[in-house]
């Protein structure tokens, strides 16, 4: 049998992890569908990984799987790329600490305690909305691109660079962001009293990561003269593109004994 292919193997392989224990969703309305899909595509300097359920957090490697209640923290110096089946990407950068708090059919949440997260929500996940928790307020996103800063005592910078996002605080203080605003969410107050602002020029995103998946699959027909065996390696890149190349190689004949048959 054919094994799958090293680059971002791990996405291909998420789908046949066991699904974590209910006491993990923080939703009560919607039932957990699956495995995650994401994957810890690229790290960079200090990054380590806290698995739920684990004892210690150890150093982040590339295409670790990542599900609910999964940390990942940064250092000086130190990022990592969280890349989804949907082609939704996750940027934490340096000194910050990312945790998976939750997903459903609908929902993603992740959540940031402090530091800084951009984000990239394709189009194609509008039918699962992302939530962006902070200590202060959190963000809804669906098809959208912006970053999240969460400071050290707690106040949270929601940047929107397409798209359009709302902002809720513990209050029920709500607001909508459009493309090239940001407002703060106050450590004591939330929302209340907050203004949208407009970016500052100098304010710009980093430029989104590209990331490439390979897969590979085996698939068989079997007839009475013989046993093909198949194989497609599928190629996925971040805008959604697809490449299929397809082999076959034959076996020996497959000979089905005659009942009756002398030898």
């Amino acid at each position: 049998m054919k094994t799958l292919s090293r680059p971002l193997a791990a996405l291909a392989l998420v789908a046949a992890l066991s699904v974590p224990s209910r006491a993990l969703w923080p939703f009560s309305d919607d039932k957990p569908a699956g495995p995650l899909g994401a994957v810890l595509a690229e790290v960079s300097g200090a990054v380590n990984v806290h698995k739920a359920g684990g004892a210690a957090a150890a150093p982040g490697v590339a295409q670790t799987a990542l599900d609910a209640g999964d940390t990942v923290t940064t250092g000086t110096g130190g990022r990592a790329v969280i890349a989804f089946l949907d082609a939704s990407k996750m940027l934490v950068k340096e000194n910050s600490t990312f945790a998976v708090s939750g997903h459903s059919a609908k929902k993603v949440s992740v959540k940031i305690d402090v530091g800084t997260i951009q984000y990239w929500i394709t189009k194609q996940a509008r039918r699962r909305r992302y939530e962006l928790r902070t200590p202060t307020a959190v963000a809804s996103v669906r098809g959208t691109s912006g970053e999240v800063e969460v400071a050290s005592n707690g106040d949270a910078v929601f940047a929107q660079w397409t798209g359009s996002t709302d902002i809720v605080d513990s209050q029920g203080h709500e607001v909508r962001l459009e493309a090239n605003q940001a407002v703060t969410s106050d450590e004591k107050k939330g929302l209340e009293d907050a203004k949208v602002e407009t970016l500052p020029a100098d304010k710009q995103p980093e430029p989104e990561p590209t990331v490439t998946t390979t897969t590979t699959t085996e698939t068989k027909t079997e007839t009475t003269a013989a046993t093909d065996s198949t194989t497609t390696e599928e190629t996925t890149t971040t805008d959604g593109s697809t490449t299929n190349t397809n082999t076959t190689s034959p076996t020996q004949d497959i000979q089905s004994p005659v009942s009756g048959s002398t030898p």
